[in-house]
């Protein structure tokens, strides 16, 4: 495969936020490399390179020629690694578990450009910490703005849960008991709603959110392993998966704040998707909470699942990003297999995945996919405004094409039309508000 290819497809018509046509653009990032996070327009993307079996975190910057090596890999060392690197929205930080100076534990880390990574050498991390093995804590995720890492740090043997920075340290939050283990694998962008799971006595884990360091378990079934993956801007959208005792099946759901409790709603699965030994779950949302990606397993089976990404909307519902790929006329390269979403921007437009290759040695990579909604205003569909447009409009009018002409979507033509037609066409499409 190509390190990048680039294929700009006329997508069939996919429910997002306004409900409008959207242009899927695909793009390659590399061969080798598991993506795991993206910046807030989409244009920086943080992972693991996995091909060496290092394990070490790259970032990757829309237009460059190959992604950069960051360093202070845990793996060639110690011989083993953890968590998830993730990006903050601007792109400039990076957050990882990472060698200690002394290159003798995993330890927490950011990476800021420029400056490069800051490092939790002392220990303990905090009054109840130690060291389990040749780790001390272990990174999960990164709030929106960069200034909260979070993960857990070992106490006792067990995880405690925590938020990190290279200033204040690393702050222990609450568990369901002192000696029960729990882990934060996500926040919102200011750090002050951070969520992952917590692990009950039976030493299930379930779903579970802090705000304001509160701990809130948010769904108690004793199912196994449930998670929460994802969390919006705000705070106020949580994603991750549940089990649901009508099907025996883990399922991706979300979660959302009322102003008084949290409202849970299961997605379900794909079609076709094997009953108790299928799952799917959701792995990010949007700032504004319209669009949810995640992994569906057709059936479950470790690193050998059949498996897909989808797209949730709650227009559209949950959608096969393969068949959105297929109907738009992509092909997935030949020999790969499209693993799952991992992440999408805080805008909603730009998601990172990744493939492995289906034969030995199964090599990784990961591509990035755009959804750009469609112009109104380029009414013949050629991507150039003019005056062919104009003539396209007005010809959708005199015929009663609601299709073409119903540029508010409002389901009548009247003159309504005309101005939401010029005002996009002016704005060039920045005024467009519905239509195909």
């Amino acid at each position: 495969m190509n390190t990048k290819t680039t294929a700009a497809l006329l997508a069939a018509m996919i429910s997002a936020g306004a409900g409008m046509a959207q242009t899927i653009e695909f793009d390659w990032i590399g061969d080798g490399i598991a993506g795991t996070s993206i910046s807030g327009d989409g244009t920086v993307i943080a992972g693991n390179i996995i091909d060496d079996n290092s394990y070490e975190t790259f970032r990757w910057v829309e237009g460059d020629a190959t992604h950069t090596r960051l360093g202070r890999a845990t793996v060639p060392v110690l011989g083993t690694g953890a968590g998830t690197p993730d990006v903050s929205d601007d792109g400039t930080r990076v957050s990882a578990t990472i060698l200690n100076t002394a290159e003798t534990l995993a330890t927490f880390g950011l990476w800021t450009e420029g400056s490069g990574w800051a490092i939790q050498d002392a220990t303990p991390v905090a009054p109840d910490a130690n060291q389990l093995d040749s780790s001390i804590a272990s990174v999960w995720g990164l709030s929106g703005d960069g200034e909260h890492v979070t993960g857990f740090y070992w106490t006792g043997g067990k995880a405690r849960p925590t938020t990190w920075s290279p200033s204040g340290g690393a702050v222990g939050l609450e568990r369901r008991t002192p000696t029960s283990s729990a882990r934060v694998n996500c926040s919102n962008y200011d750090g002050s709603v951070v969520a992952g799971w917590s692990e009950n006595p039976g030493g299930t884990w379930q779903p579970t959110v802090w705000v304001n360091g509160a701990i809130t378990v948010l769904d108690t079934t004793d199912g196994g392993i449930d998670e929460i993956y994802g969390v919006n801007a705000d705070g106020t959208v949580l994603v991750g998966e549940s089990y649901d005792l009508n099907t025996l099946t883990h399922v991706a759901t979300v979660w959302c704040w009322d102003g008084a409790q949290w409202n849970a709603q299961k997605l379900g699965t794909l079609p076709n998707t094997a009953q108790g030994t299928g799952r799917s779950i959701a792995t990010s949302v949007s700032a504004d909470g319209s669009v949810i990606v995640g992994t569906n397993y057709f059936t479950f089976n470790g690193p050998f699942s059949n498996a897909t990404g989808f797209i949730w909307t709650a227009e559209g519902g949950m959608q096969d990003i393969e068949t959105m790929l297929a109907d738009a006329g992509y092909s997935v390269p030949a020999g790969y297999d499209l693993f799952g979403l991992d992440d999408i921007s805080a805008d909603g437009t730009t998601i990172v995945g990744n493939a492995s290759f289906i034969a030995n040695p199964w090599i990784p990579g990961a591509f990035r996919i755009r959804l750009i909604p469609a112009c109104f205003a380029d009414c013949d569909g050629n991507g150039v405004l003019n005056v062919d447009d104009i003539d396209c409009f007005v010809a959708a009018f005199l015929g009663a094409d609601l299709e073409g002409a119903d540029c508010d979507a409002n389901g009548v033509l009247n003159v309504d039309d005309i101005d939401c037609y010029v005002a996009s066409f002016i704005g060039g499409c920045g005024g467009s508000t519905g239509g195909d």
